[in-house]
């Protein structure tokens, strides 16, 4: 099963910001969205696991995000990975909430590592928008702020098709 661990979006921030992607699409081709239903904040990507590394993905995430409470989180701002300059991932930022974010990403890698994932590159709270097929130059006007109360961490099953992945939660699990 492909998987991943994110924090979800309540409905009402996703549609803002699929109100937003939906007024900078036309400024763009060549770049693949992602869907209002799909919005997310990655914690870890964790790749294909069987049954065996779900459930001990599962107790990691419910021992590890008990000492956490939750916090506020907003959105707000744009940017590329790797650069604006080479732009592949179209991003909004975390103004508010995201040292909360590196915290429980550091809560949970050490025991990944510990389950045989490979360590992380440095972690970089962003909400991903939208993936470009050719890397290019690009400035997109500002995200407005939103925000929302990010109070429980998700495993999510990612099965792709030909629309688009389709994300399935799998454990949730409250903060605090």
């Amino acid at each position: 099963m492909r998987s991943f661990i994110a924090i979800p979006i309540p409905e009402g921030v996703r549609r803002s910001v699929s109100s937003y992607i939906h007024k900078v699409r036309s400024q763009l081709s060549g770049v693949k969205w992602v869907r209002e239903e799909n919005l997310h904040i990655t914690l870890r990507f964790l790749g294909e696991i069987d049954e065996k590394l779900k459930e001990e993905v599962e107790a990691i995430i419910q021992e590890k995000s008990q000492p956490f409470k939750p916090f506020l989180c907003r959105l707000e701002g744009i940017g590329y990975f790797p650069s604006h300059r080479r732009a592949r991932v179209i991003w909004i930022g975390i103004e508010e909430g995201g040292q909360e974010l590196i915290r429980i990403f550091e809560a949970l890698e050490p025991e990944l590592n510990r389950l045989g994932f490979k360590r992380e590159k440095p972690f970089h709270p962003h909400l991903t928008i939208g993936r470009v097929k050719s890397p290019r130059p690009l400035d997109l006007p500002r995200f407005e702020r939103e925000s929302f109360t990010a109070n429980r961490i998700v495993l999510y099953k990612s099965t792709l098709t030909p629309e688009g992945p389709i994300y399935e939660p799998i454990r949730s699990v409250k903060l605090g």
